[in-house]
C-alpha cells in the first residue's frame, strides 16, 4: 500500500489545488482520501492548521479577487459576481458587504480615491495572488491512552449538528428505565463541507452494558477498544467546532495517524451548567 503523505504536506497540497481552482469546486473527498483521512477528520485538520474551513477559503479568495477587479478594472460587478460563484448580483452584493463593509459600487468608487486594501484577514497569511502562508501552529494539550469499547443505544439525528439536542431529547424518555447511570456521548459522521445541512448524519447516545436490552426506537452503536487522544474542553457547545479544529490538527502533526472513531462523551449537561462550564472530553482514535 502506498504511504500517504503526511498531513501538513496533505492540507497544502489542498491549499494549492484550491487556489489553483478558483473557479471550479474543489472535490474534497479526494483530498481527504489522498491524506488517509475521512471527509469529516480532514476538514477539521484543515480548519485547525488553516484557521478556516476550505470553502472559507475558496470564498474569502474569490472576493479578494473581486475587490481587487472593482479597483483595478472597470468590469461590470454582475460579471464580477459570476466569477466569484455568485449566482445573482444581489447574493454577491450581500457579501460582498458583509466583508468589506461597503457594497461592490461604493468600494469601486472609494478604491479611487484611496489605496483601499483588498485583503480580508487571513489567519495563515494567505492572499489571493500571494502564494506564501504559513500553518497555523496547533496547541491543544491532549493524552493517549487505551480505552475499553463502549456500547451505546442511540438515537439517530439527521440535519444540523447544532440541532442533535433533539435527538437527546428523544433519548432521554426511550432510555430512562436503563440501569446504568446516564453518560452521554455524541458522534458525527458526515463532512458539513460535502454533506448538505439537511442530511448530516449523527447519533445521540447513552452508554450502556453489555446484556442491556435496547427499547424500541434505539439502536445499537459499538465503539472499539483501542488507543484514543483525548482532551477536554471546557465552555460553551458552540465554541466545540473549534476545539475540533485546534484538537485534530495538534493530534494529527505530533506524529500520531488519526483513525476511524471521533466522538464526544459529555460529563455534563446544559441543565446542570452553565454554558462556560460546560465539561466535554472529545476522544479521536489513533493508530
Amino acid at each position: 500500500m502506498k504511504t500517504p503523505p503526511s498531513v501538513e504536506l496533505a492540507v497544502r497540497e489542498a491549499v494549492s489545488c484550491l487556489c489553483s481552482n478558483l473557479d471550479v469546486p474543489v472535490d474534497l473527498r479526494r483530498l481527504a482520501a489522498r491524506a488517509a483521512l475521512s471527509p469529516l477528520h480532514f476538514h477539521r485538520v484543515f480548519r485547525g492548521l488553516m484557521g478556516e474551513t476550505a470553502n472559507a477559503l475558496h470564498r474569502r479568495l474569490r472576493l479578494e479577487r473581486a475587490a481587487l477587479a472593482l479597483r483595478s478594472t472597470r468590469r461590470a460587478v454582475t460579471d464580477l459576481a459570476f466569477d466569484a460563484g455568485y449566482e445573482t448580483h444581489e447574493s454577491f452584493t450581500r457579501a460582498f458587504t458583509e466583508a468589506y463593509g461597503h457594497a461592490p459600487s461604493a468600494f469601486r468608487r472609494r478604491a479611487q480615491t484611496s489605496s483601499r486594501e483588498v485583503l480580508l484577514p487571513a489567519p495563515s497569511g494567505l492572499h489571493f495572488g500571494r502564494g506564501d502562508f504559513a500553518l497555523v501552529k496547533p496547541t491543544q494539550p491532549f493524552v493517549v491512552e487505551h480505552r475499553a469499547a463502549l456500547r451505546l443505544a442511540a438515537v439517530r439525528h439527521v440535519g444540523s449538528y447544532a440541532t442533535i439536542v433533539d435527538a437527546f431529547m428523544r433519548l432521554e424518555p426511550l432510555s430512562r428505565d436503563l440501569p446504568e447511570p446516564a453518560q452521554l456521548v455524541a458522534r458525527y459522521l458526515d463532512d458539513p463541507e460535502t454533506v448538505p445541512t439537511k442530511r448530516l448524519r449523527s447519533d445521540a447516545g447513552r452508554v450502556v452494558s453489555a446484556r442491556a436490552r435496547l427499547q424500541k426506537g434505539l439502536h445499537e452503536v459499538r465503539l472499539p477498544r483501542g488507543r484514543y487522544a483525548r482532551t477536554t474542553h471546557v465552555g460553551a457547545y458552540s465554541l466545540l467546532g473549534d476545539a475540533w479544529a485546534t484538537f485534530m490538527a495538534s493530534v494529527a502533526t505530533s506524529g500520531h495517524r488519526i483513525g476511524k472513531e471521533a466522538f464526544e462523551w459529555y460529563t455534563n449537561t446544559p441543565a446542570t451548567a452553565l454554558p462556560d462550564a460546560l465539561v466535554t472530553q472529545l476522544f479521536v482514535a489513533v493508530e
